[in-house]
C-alpha cells in the first residue's frame, strides 16, 4: 500500500505539472490566432482530465472550475473571430483570461504542498 501513495502522488503531480505547463502555453499565446488557441484550449482540456482521473476528491471543484475558465476562454477567442473585434469582446476576453488565471492560481495553491514543484515551475 505504501508504494502505491508515492506512485498516485507522482501521477498527480507530473499531470498537474502538464496543466500548469499547458495553461503557460494557452495564455502567453496571440489570442487572435484561432486555430493556435482552439489546439491549445484543447491540450489544457485534455490535461485537465488526465488530472481529474488520479485527482483526490478535494480538488474536483478546483479542476472543474478550471475547466469551465478555459470553456469562457474559448468562447471569447471565437467571439473575436469574424467581426469587426469591439471593446466589449475584447473585454470578454480579458474577463475569460484573468478567470483562467485565477482558476490556476486557486488549483496551484491547493496542489502546492503536495507538489511543490508546481510553485517552483511559476516562480520563473
Amino acid at each position: 500500500m505504501k508504494a502505491a501513495t508515492p506512485t498516485g502522488k507522482a501521477a498527480v503531480c507530473a499531470r498537474a505539472l502538464a496543466v500548469q505547463n499547458s495553461v503557460g502555453v494557452l495564455t502567453a499565446q496571440d489570442y487572435t490566432k484561432v486555430r493556435n488557441s482552439q489546439q491549445n484550449i484543447a491540450q489544457v482540456q485534455k490535461n485537465l482530465q488526465s488530472l481529474q482521473a488520479v485527482a483526490p476528491p478535494e480538488w474536483k471543484e478546483q479542476i472543474a472550475a478550471l475547466s469551465r475558465a478555459v470553456s469562457q476562454l474559448g468562447k471569447a477567442i471565437e467571439n473575436l473571430q469574424g467581426q469587426a473585434t469591439t471593446a466589449k469582446a475584447w473585454q470578454a476576453l480579458g474577463s475569460a483570461a484573468e478567470g483562467v488565471g485565477k482558476s490556476t492560481d486557486n488549483l496551484r495553491q491547493s496542489l502546492s504542498s503536495t507538489c511543490p514543484d508546481l510553485r517552483e515551475g511559476l516562480a520563473h
